[in-house]
């Protein structure tokens, strides 16, 4: 009988996750309307939302004055009624993999050069990887303060590797590095009521045995980035210029039980695979 119930659960929150994904995928965003495009996640790996979820991007941004959108997937509910993104013992603890699309500043507004407004490229071709990384900081303490951190912190660790690559035919550059944070599993629901019903959150005795509350953790990840010029780029008629970085991430962390964990090996050619399938819908 346990294990009916449990099923069903599962069950549930899996069509939540299905449902909750389908209708904001139709829901367009004004911010949507003035890049002019959204992507498409065509490929999903086991384990993962079949959907994107999404965010306006000015909330995570809004200390550097940056617009745009985060379109993000997480782990889907496993064998429990929650998302595995919130199970320390699953390789999908803690990961991600979306697209950050990042519009150019207004020259006029912020009396800059057009050059200047190019967030992460402000430099010429080749991207700036620390000026590049801060809508994935932003993310972060976002998401660590909306999940009720007191003291919300992400800074890189190490050099940014990076080196040119190709998104389905298009320059770009491939960004990898890691970053010291904390992780935002915790004991009460998050600000994000309605996603919450979605991830399904755990409660809090199926995990404390192997983690602290916001405990430390290093995220592992890549990007992979290219510009779209104003009007044109990547077959894309986008009508401002923006920066697009598709990102990724699993995190290396110790267990209460004693393991070390790391989790981004055994996610990363998955993470690849989807990036590699993003494709784009115009509006």
């Amino acid at each position: 009988m346990k294990n009916a119930y449990r099923l069903w659960r599962t069950g549930c929150t899996h069509l939540n996750q299905i449902l909750l994904g389908w209708w904001v995928g139709r829901q367009i965003y004004d911010e949507d309307r003035i890049i002019g495009a959204v992507p498409r996640f065509t490929v999903t790996a086991p384990g993962w939302m079949r959907y994107p979820l999404k965010i306006d991007g000015q909330r995570l941004w809004k200390q550097w004055d940056l617009g745009g959108m985060n379109y993000f997937k997480i782990a889907r509910s496993g064998p429990h009624n929650w998302s595995e993104r919130f199970n320390p013992a699953s390789r999908f603890y803690q990961a991600w993999l979306g697209v950050y699309i990042v519009r150019d500043s207004d020259p006029s507004a912020t009396l800059r050069s057009a050059q200047d407004a190019c967030y992460g490229f402000e430099q010429g071709d080749e991207p700036d990887p620390e000026r590049l990384t801060l809508a994935a900081v932003g993310d972060q303490l976002y998401w660590l303060d909306k999940s009720g951190h007191p003291n919300p912190a992400m800074a890189p660790r190490g050099q940014i590797a990076i080196e040119r690559t190709e998104q389905r035919g298009h320059p770009a550059w491939l960004l990898a590095g890691s970053f010291d944070t904390f992780s935002d599993i915790h004991g009460t629901p998050t600000a994000y009521r309605l996603y919450d019903a979605s991830y399904g959150i755990p409660a809090e005795k199926t995990w404390r045995h192997l983690v602290e509350p916001f405990h430390p953790l290093v995220m592992h990840g890549f990007y992979i980035a290219w510009r779209w010029e104003a009007n044109c780029g990547g077959g894309i008629q986008s009508r401002p210029g923006c920066t697009v970085c598709i990102y990724a991430a699993g995190v290396e962390f110790d267990r209460q039980d004693g393991v070390h964990a790391n989790t981004f090996p055994l996610v990363k050619d998955d993470l690849l695979r989807m990036a590699q399938g993003i494709t784009w819908r115009e509006l």
